[in-house]
């Protein structure tokens, strides 16, 4: 599985085994229970040192690493 968030652009996270969203707090937890993201009242969070102070939103999971819309990805 892959979660997908978006900013200025879709960015894919994973793979993973398979993910859990939680709502409290509300975050996305993958199959070890670790936080992937969470929601900070406006945004999504990630904890990737590449997208510190990225403000995500839409998240989106498939099962492909493919982006479901390719012309939006």
């Amino acid at each position: 599985m892959y979660l997908w968030l978006n900013c200025e652009g879709w960015v894919r996270f994973g793979p993973f085994e398979w993910l859990r969203f939680d709502d409290d707090p509300r975050t996305i937890r993958d199959q070890d229970g670790e936080d992937v993201a969470w929601f900070d009242g406006a945004d999504w969070r990630t904890l990737d040192d590449r997208y510190q102070g990225y403000q995500w939103r839409n998240p989106m999971i498939t099962v492909s690493s493919r982006h479901p819309h390719p012309a939006r990805g």
